[in-house]
Order: C-alpha cells, then sequence, then structure tokens
C-alpha cells in the first residue's frame, strides 16, 4: 500500500508521516514500512537536496522542477516500486499532488511541462498512491506557524502567504479535477494527537478493505505508548507553547 501526505508548507506533513510510521511500525512489527521525504531516500536524492540548498547553485523554477523530478523518478525506480512489490507499506512525505500544486499554481509554471513530469509514461501507472491524506489549513496560520519556528531552520526559507494561497487552492483544484476517493481530507488545525489518530485509523480501515483484514479491531486493543511516540508528540507541544 502506497501512502502520501500532502499539504502545503507547515501543514504538519513530516510531523504527522513520522508519528504514522511509528505506530503502524509498531501495529505490525513483523511487516516492512517505509518511510520516504521528497527528494531525499536516494544517492541522487541527497545530491539533488544539498544543490538546492547550495547558495552556490543558482536553480531557476524550470531547473528546480526538472532536478526534483529526477530524484522522484530515481526514488520510485530504487525505492517505492521493489517496496510495494514485496507488499510493504511505503509513506511518503509529499509527492506528484505537490508538484502540480505548487509549480503549476504556485509557480505559474506551464502545464504540459508539469503533465511532462507527473503523467508521462516514464512513471509507472503503479505509483499513483493508494491514498492521499490532505492536511488543509489556512494559509495565515501555517505562516504565522512557519514564522515562530523561523529560529528552528527546520523548515528551511519560509514562502509568502500569497504564495501558501496560491498552493492551497491548487491543491483544492486537483481534488476537485481528479474526482478521487484516493483523498481524504484531514484538518490540519486539530492538535497533533487528534490528526495522529484520525489518519491512523484511516489508514487502517483502507488497508483492512485492500487486504481483507479486520485491522479496526487489533488498533482498538493496541497500546500506542511507545517512548519515541511520546517524545515526538512532546517536542511539538514544547514547540507550540515557546
Amino acid at each position: 500500500m502506497f501512502i502520501t501526505l500532502e499539504g502545503i508548507k507547515g501543514a504538519g506533513k513530516s510531523l504527522q508521516a513520522n508519528l504514522l510510521w511509528v505506530k503502524l511500525t509498531e501495529q505490525f512489527p513483523d511487516r516492512e514500512i517505509l518511510y520516504f521525504k521528497e527528494p531525499k531516500g536516494t544517492a541522487l536524492g541527497e545530491h539533488v537536496e544539498a544543490a538546492r540548498k547550495d547558495p552556490r547553485v543558482k536553480l531557476s523554477v524550470t531547473s528546480d522542477l526538472l532536478i526534483t523530478a529526477a530524484a522522484r523518478t530515481a526514488l520510485i525506480e530504487e525505492k517505492i516500486l521493489p517496496a510495494l512489490n514485496r507488499g510493504a507499506i511505503v509513506i511518503c512525505d509529499k509527492f506528484l499532488d505537490s508538484v502540480i500544486a505548487y509549480y503549476q499554481y504556485g509557480m505559474n509554471q506551464d502545464s504540459t511541462l508539469i503533465n511532462a513530469v507527473t503523467k508521462s509514461g516514464a512513471l509507472p501507472h503503479t505509483t499513483t498512491p493508494n491514498t492521499t491524506f490532505l492536511l488543509k489549513i489556512d494559509p495565515e496560520v501555517a505562516h504565522a506557524r512557519l514564522q515562530r519556528h523561523r529560529s528552528t531552520g527546520a523548515y528551511g526559507d519560509i514562502p509568502t502567504t500569497d504564495l501558501l494561497r496560491k498552493v492551497h487552492t491548487g491543491f483544492d483544484r486537483i481534488i476537485t479535477e481528479n474526482n478521487s476517493d484516493r483523498f481524504i481530507i484531514i484538518d490540519a488545525e486539530d492538535n497533533v494527537e487528534n490528526i495522529s489518530e484520525i489518519i491512523f485509523e484511516q489508514t487502517l480501515q483502507r488497508l483492512s478493505k485492500a487486504e481483507g483484514m479486520d485491522l479496526n479491531k487489533e488498533c482498538r486493543e493496541a497500546k500506542m505508548g511507545s517512548e519515541e511516540l511520546n517524545a515526538i508528540m512532546q517536542a511539538e507541544r514544547e514547540a507550540k507553547e515557546a
């Protein structure tokens, strides 16, 4: 099963993707569960990420789009597809929906170019996520959240509120145009624990439907009290209170 988390910057995708990985790993200790954060995950992806952060490297929007697409293709070919073929659960922080929302709607790139790197035959159909959690948050709220965490450097460059609005609109249009039941809308302004539990429950339901397993009963009986999970949530609470 292939799960992606999408949303504008500041929505909390990385935190929730990590929490989902922790919960699923505890729930299914004998199953392979992988977590990737684009564009990293392969040697090429690491080099691309380093290049994007290197002040000596001047990238146009188009160049950034293309090298990121190359890194994503490597991630699909080297990691995601082999894992799915082995029956693993794969979680990805951002995927093709982010490309469309950010580059096409946010940065006004030509849709022909966007389609070439997201919908061409070079990307196998099996890379379409089974489930996509879209974390929706008001752009102004997301921007304020990013500003609060500026000192940590966790979010890198902080986009303008205007750009966040455009990307937010892009995600809305993607859902409208695709009319796909793979999307599950999540209120990203809720507290971390509630969001995590909703995503986990929805994932178990999707797994149950896809694999014919009664997972909800196991979920209710599971005790999700690992030190790692609690540490992540505690760190998030402390960051918000700071």
